[in-house]
This record gives structure tokens, C-alpha cells and sequence, in this order.
């Protein structure tokens, strides 16, 4: 009996990641879907290792995130109904394995995308609190009706028609190492500084557009802390998410997690903003991109 095509495309966004690239590989290999490599340039043996499960591969450079998403939505040579986003540090629970092909076929023929859950674990500790879960995106949506944010960071997709909550969750564990993550996040301090920056004074408010558990943390931002003051906003959100929010419950990894991304990690965004105004803006780059 003739196999039944793919109803699954994946697209996995990829520079320099053959430590975690054979893990999502391996992981989605039994799903029988379509695998799409979006390669900005790797120079480690991330190409050879898509090659090896038979992936489709396109290298190109891209100004953000948002921008390389969008790019491989519209030129990529995808055949299925349904197109999901996967990072390369991220895999799928054997639930959602198991489930996800029943849900694209009996998926509703006004429905345009889907929300799944994803866990986060850091050094070795799924975080549970502290708002760390679940964390809602969506992920998967019908072919040609998804468009991201033009943004550097904290990019959103956007479809016309319903969308969905679907069961089982996607992974997100980093193997990568507490100095890369500090290296990345550095980088990406500075890229919200250059957002902010070179924002209008009246920024337009993206959290209406928005819907879900994304809408709320988003008008959060957007209404609450970036109005408030500078360099006391980041230990006010990380007493918000480690002491109300129960953070502390996830333990030693728990407590290093949220001093490092809720009060560290914008910390250095308030110094960096600080050090344009002072500098009158010549700290800040004429161009930037992720």
C-alpha cells in the first residue's frame, strides 16, 4: 500500500548548531514529515548533519529573525497543508508525537494555526513556576497564511483564521552552556536597546493585536514596565516572577534562571539605554540585525 504524503512541513531556523541539530532531527525523523533547514551561513558541520536525515537546505543572510521566518514561509518549496516552526534546541514530547497527525487531519477548514505549549528546562530543571509554564505559541499554521512581526526580538505570528490550543508540548533545553547563553543574551540586550532607541515617541501598541497568554505579557511591556523607571524595573520584575509568581520553587536553577533573564539580563538593556543617552546616541549602532 502506497504511503500516505506528509501533512507536516518543518522549518528549522539553524546557525552553527551541530551540537543540538541531530537531537530535533532525530526526534522528528519518526513523524515522516517534510524537514526544512534555514541556514544563515553555518560554518560547523550543521549542513552535513541535515544532510544526513535528508533534509532541504537553503543558506542565506537575513536582518532578524522575523525576517528569515517570513522569507521561508514565501520562497521555501513546501507541499503540505500545515508548516511548523522548530529550533534547533527544541523537540517534541512523545504526547505530541503521538497525537499531532490526528489533529492536522481533522483540523477544522477555518482554523489557520495552532498553539502548543512549551516546556523549558534549564540545567537539567523543567521550570515549572515562576511563569516559565506553560508558555504558549503558536507554532504550527495552514500554509500561506502566516505572517511574522517585523521585529529584532520576541518576534509574533499572525494568521487570519482561527487558531487552536493543540495537546503535548514542545522541549526547549539548551546544552549549549551557561556562557553561551550569557554571550546570547548580550547580543540580545543590545538589539532592544537599538529597538527602543529608535522607536517613535508614541510606539505603536502591538499587545491589541495580539490574543491569548501572549496579549497579556505583551501589554505588560508594553503599558507597565517600559513605563516604568529605568535600572528599578528589572528587580521589580524579578520579585514579580520569583517571589509572587513562586519562582523559587524550581530550586537552585529556578533561582539562577530568574536573576539572570528577569533581573541581570534587563538590567543591561536600562545600561545600555543609559549609556546612549549619555553618549547621545553614538553607543548605538547605525544598523543592526540577529
Amino acid at each position: 500500500m502506497p504511503k500516505a504524503p506528509p501533512l507536516l512541513s518543518i522549518i528549522i531556523p539553524v546557525f552553527n548548531e551541530e551540537l543540538l541539530l541531530p537531537r530535533v532531527l532525530e526526534n522528528i525523523s519518526t513523524l515522516g514529515v517534510d524537514i526544512f533547514i534555514l541556514d544563515s551561513y553555518s560554518t560547523d558541520r550543521s549542513l552535513e548533519i541535515a544532510q544526513s536525515f535528508g533534509a532541504y537546505i537553503h543558506s542565506g543572510q537575513w536582518k532578524s529573525f522575523s525576517d528569515k521566518l517570513n522569507w521561508g514561509l514565501n520562497h521555501l518549496p513546501i507541499k503540505t497543508e500545515w508548516v511548523m516552526r522548530l529550533d534547533a534546541d527544541e523537540y517534541l514530547t512523545p504526547e505530541f508525537i503521538d497525537g499531532i497527525e490526528n489533529i492536522l487531519r481533522t483540523a477544522k477548514p477555518n482554523v489557520d494555526g495552532m498553539i502548543v505549549r512549551r516546556r523549558f528546562v534549564f540545567l537539567n530543571k523543567w521550570l515549572k513556576h515562576g511563569g516559565m509554564y506553560p508558555l504558549e505559541h503558536m507554532r504550527i499554521t495552514r500554509k500561506g497564511k502566516a505572517v511574522y512581526e517585523s521585529r529584532l526580538l520576541d518576534e509574533h505570528v499572525a494568521v487570519p483564521g482561527e487558531v487552536i490550543r493543540i495537546s503535548g508540548d514542545i522541549v526547549d533545553e539548551d546544552h549549549k552552556g551557561l556562557v553561551n547563553w550569557l554571550s546570547k543574551h548580550v547580543r540580545y540586550a543590545e538589539a532592544q536597546c537599538f529597538m527602543d532607541w529608535h522607536q517613535s515617541e508614541e510606539p505603536q501598541k502591538s499587545w491589541k493585536t495580539l490574543d491569548g497568554g501572549l496579549k497579556w505579557r505583551r501589554f505588560l511591556k508594553e503599558e507597565i514596565y517600559s513605563r516604568s523607571p529605568s535600572f528599578i524595573r528589572p528587580f521589580g520584575f524579578w520579585f514579580y516572577r520569583y517571589f509572587l509568581l513562586l519562582g523559587f520553587l524550581d530550586g537552585k536553577a529556578g533561582f539562577i534562571w530568574h536573576f539572570l533573564h528577569a533581573y541581570w539580563y534587563r538590567f543591561s538593556i536600562d545600561a545600555l539605554i543609559y549609556e546612549a543617552q549619555v553618549t547621545n546616541g553614538k553607543s548605538i549602532k547605525k544598523s543592526h540585525s540577529i
